[in-house]
């Protein structure tokens, strides 16, 4: 009787507050699977780690739970890493150092296994991610070095690591970055199974702002999703105008309160229009401009009213951009159905419903369907406020749990970095290419990722699943 409980419990989809119970439910059925997502983030400050469990595989492969947790990374080990970053160097200290994280990073493994509890030798891997030590040789190429001491991680934790994601993509020519398109693409594109209508957008806001508009399923079965990308200055520019306008010994709260107060400055905008955003120092060039004649009248409320309205504006018009070419696409492919049907006989017959069908199916490139916001907490609200009211008839949110809808307790279980992560880790299992060309620079798609195997046990759970698991046909060009 309690077996049957718990199965109606699941797909009645009680709220429960235990964890371990929650998990249970998702992995009655053993289509589901459970990975481990870890991320540093680029200060060194914490190491972040969800437990996520998800069914199917490939392009199929949807998230059905997500928790997360956060261990601070002690400020010695911190130290270490920033100086070799700074140094851009592999110096003798470099191999205590990343065995010292991978300390924390097993702490952070052992706090998900417990809240796996009884299905902790489910746990395929644990897929990392870290900012890296950059490096470039003599004739500019960039080498990325991973900051996870992969065996000794394995070691402390008995299970599988996969790390070094650029590494593959760089290999093929690409920079190594951007490599979340795709994991976010499965977790937020529309896939409703009957039709897809909406375009979905995301906007994470880091040093800079990064945004992918992701067009609905009905391209699911493509090779490489057409996806666009948004970018432009992000918390660079927010910190840059804190430090020109002596306004770091102010709290956050009252920092947020000046974003959203004041009324932005027109002429200062059309001034930071005339830079050439290409330019590597565009940022820089935009702080100088504060101190130009006429500027000196600005407050300090108008002055970080007009940076967050630069960051959402520019957003804004690169997602009613990107819907526009969209929309020109998805019209030529009409254009070419209609002509197949005239130039084939045997699809005459059927022509009427084959564009009825096509139409149907048309998307609304009218406006995003949801807009999801990845912010830090000084300006997420008032970038969400931003972009809903640029965007009145869209769902904008800057919560993960309700964007995903994953059976999470609250918003902040919810550790986007590391769920990014876990994504990764389920493309490596799976055996399909995780860079997307087009963005990366790559000649060719590839699996990404390097393997490390954990103790027996968890080693050979994980050949299974990967053994039983056949991918998609390739490309001849691409598989060679």
């Amino acid at each position: 009787m309690l077996k049957l409980f718990r199965i109606a419990d699941f797909w009645n989809r009680k709220p429960l507050e235990n964890p371990a119970d929650r998990i249970e439910r998702a992995l009655l059925d053993r289509t589901r699977r459970l990975m481990a997502g870890l991320s540093v983030d680029e200060e060194f400050k914490q190491v972040s780690g969800s437990l996520v469990v998800a069914r199917g595989r490939g392009k199929s492969n949807r998230v059905l739970f997500c928790d997360s947790v956060v261990e601070p990374i002690p400020d010695v080990i911190r130290d270490n890493c920033l100086e070799i970053v700074q140094s851009e160097a592999v110096g003798p200290d470099f191999r205590s150092c990343i065995g010292e994280l991978a300390d924390v990073q097993a702490k952070v493994v052992e706090s998900l296994k417990r809240k796996a509890a009884k299905y902790v030798d489910r746990i395929l891997a644990i897929s990392v991610t870290d900012p890296g030590l950059w490096q470039s040789d003599f004739d500019g190429v960039k080498h990325y070095t991973s900051f996870c001491d992969a065996t000794r991680l394995a070691e402390r934790t008995g299970v599988s690591v996969i790390d070094a994601w650029p590494d593959r993509d760089i290999a093929v020519g690409g920079k190594g970055y951007p490599l979340e398109p795709l994991g976010l693409w499965l977790l937020l594109t529309d896939r409703n199974q009957r039709i897809a209508r909406q375009v979905n957008v995301v906007v994470r806001i880091e040093e800079q702002t990064t945004g992918y508009v992701f067009p609905p399923s009905d391209g699911l079965d493509a090779e490489v999703p057409n996806l666009s990308s948004v970018q432009t200055q992000g918390m660079d520019l927010i910190d840059g105008l804190q430090k020109v306008l002596s306004l770091d010994s102010l709290s956050p709260a009252k920092v947020r309160q000046l974003l959203v107060s004041g009324v932005h400055s027109k002429k200062l905008i059309d001034q930071w229009s005339q830079i050439d955003a290409s330019k590597p120092d565009c940022t820089v060039r935009m702080l100088e401009s504060v101190n130009n004649p006429g500027n000196e009248t600005l407050s300090t409320e108008e002055l970080l009213c007009t940076a967050m309205n630069w960051i959402s504006g520019n957003c804004e018009g690169m997602v009613r951009t990107s819907l526009r070419r969209l929309k020109i696409e998805h019209a030529q492919r009409r254009v070419d159905l209609k002509h197949r049907i005239a130039t084939a006989p045997e699809l005459r017959v059927s022509s009427k419903g084959l564009l009825d069908a096509f139409d149907d199916s048309t998307p609304d490139f009218s406006k995003p369907g949801k807009i999801l916001i990845d912010a830090p907490d000084l300006i997420g609200d008032a970038f969400v406020s931003h972009l809903q009211n640029q965007f009145p008839d869209t769902q904008v949110t800057g919560s993960w749990q309700t964007q995903l809808g994953v059976a999470a307790p609250s918003q902040d279980r919810v550790d986007p970095p590391s769920l990014i992560a876990a994504m990764l880790g389920f493309l490596h299992v799976d055996q399909m290419p995780a860079n997307i060309p087009t963005m990366t620079g790559a000649r060719q798609q590839r699996i990404l990722g390097r393997l490390t195997p954990g103790r027996p046990n968890s080693w050979r759970n994980l050949l299974r699943e990967m053994a039983d698991h056949e991918p998609p046909a390739m490309k001849l060009r691409d598989a060679v």
